[in-house]
């Protein structure tokens, strides 16, 4: 497995997460800038698939899931979002 470039973070916030053809709410459990993670009750996309999660208040990420496991997956950002969005959504900042 390839070693993270950037420190994720812990959270529990709610989002949205958009692939072709639908949309359905996940949970972020850790971000950094140049990716998350999230689980969800519903059937998760393909590994390669492009998703964009949409978190209240926040801009939007797009990224490409790398990996698909027990009701989780991991996203690659295409672009980092900022150190301040990631401390927002984890809570750090209000």
């Amino acid at each position: 497995m390839p070693t993270r470039k950037s420190e994720r973070v812990s959270t529990s916030r709610t989002a949205i997460a958009t692939i072709p053809g639908s949309d359905f709410r996940v949970l972020v459990r850790d971000i950094s800038v140049s990716g998350c993670r999230l689980s969800t009750d519903s059937a998760l996309a393909k590994t390669g698939s492009t998703i964009i999660v949409s978190l209240a208040g926040l801009e939007m990420a797009s990224g490409q899931i790398a990996w698909v496991a027990d009701g989780e997956c991991g996203v690659k950002f295409h672009r980092p979002i900022t150190e301040e969005a990631v401390d927002q959504i984890s809570g750090a900042i209000d």
